[in-house]
């Protein structure tokens, strides 16, 4: 049987959306990187399971940038209007970034 690599895209990212992310599990790491290199602001994500390779990302960026984030697990009513699958629970991450600038940038 074929199967459309865009039915399969959108399934991916619809199962992402019902287990509480709002990130594709495959590019967690992106928002995690941009989190951890922003400004000395806080930042916040909220996302599903963290896959193995996101673990591995945060390790590296608590060892390289010094960033930790805080994981709290926000559980939800599994009868709650909208959550199709009875989901249980999603994850907040939050850090506080490593403040990288572009030093390149002109000075005004």
């Amino acid at each position: 049987a074929v199967v459309s690599t865009q039915s399969t895209g959108t399934q991916l990212l619809l199962d992402t959306i019902h287990t509480g992310g709002c990130v594709d599990s495959r590019h967690q790491y992106l928002p995690l990187l941009f989190m951890a290199l922003s400004q000395s602001n806080v930042s916040t994500l909220c996302t599903g399971p963290l896959t193995p390779f996101s673990i591995s990302f945060l390790r590296n960026l608590k060892l390289f940038l010094g960033v930790v984030f805080k994981i709290k697990v926000k559980t939800l009513d599994s009868k709650e209007v909208g959550n199709r699958k009875g989901l249980n629970s999603f994850l907040l991450l939050s850090c506080l970034g490593a403040g990288f600038e572009n030093i390149n940038r002109a000075m005004i």
